[in-house]
């Protein structure tokens, strides 16, 4: 049951000369499957993103700075929002968030984390560091309409609007 727990005051998106083309939802996931169910979930409702995935804390950040592989900006461009799993090998959600707000140039870039784990402990100290919102992953498929839902209202959210301090959305 996707639920956001928090989300900011109001949600910074990057627009990048934004205009005509398709922004970019950076996913940073070791599931590929959990990465696949999302893609189709954003597919069959007709959102229209640049995904892209990376498959841990390491390589998310190597994206963000444009190190290594993803040098190339055309081919690998900022994101206007980031999907951040938690629990990842090699570095975690939570030392990536510390990372991303500690960078002058990203360091407003919106990030949702997007986690199995409801824990308290979790939410609280990803909206201590800087976390945009925080999204429970639904357990199966039909609670990924949801997410997307979720989504968009993120993503209108950054084109003015202010969200709640504390918004609940829940799949029925």
């Amino acid at each position: 049951m996707p639920r956001i727990l928090f989300g900011r005051k109001s949600l910074i998106v990057y627009s990048h000369g934004m205009k005509n083309r398709v922004p970019t939802l950076l996913v940073a996931e070791d599931d590929e499957n959990d990465f696949l169910v999302l893609g189709r979930a954003l597919k069959k409702a007709n959102f229209e993103t640049n995904l892209r995935r990376v498959s841990d804390g390491a390589e998310l950040i190597d994206y963000l700075a444009g190190a290594n592989a993803f040098a190339d900006r055309k081919a690998h461009p900022l994101p206007e929002l980031i999907l951040l799993d938690l629990k990842m090998p090699s570095m975690g959600g939570f030392d990536v968030l510390i990372w991303l707000r500690n960078h002058e140039k990203l360091k407003n870039l919106p990030a949702v984390v997007f986690s199995a784990s409801d824990n308290p402990n979790d939410v609280q100290q990803a909206r201590a560091l800087g976390a945009t919102a925080y999204m429970v992953k639904p357990s199966a498929y039909d609670g990924y309409p949801k997410v997307v839902q979720a989504l968009r209202d993120l993503w209108r959210a950054g084109s003015g609007a202010t969200m709640d301090a504390m918004q609940e959305v829940k799949a029925e």
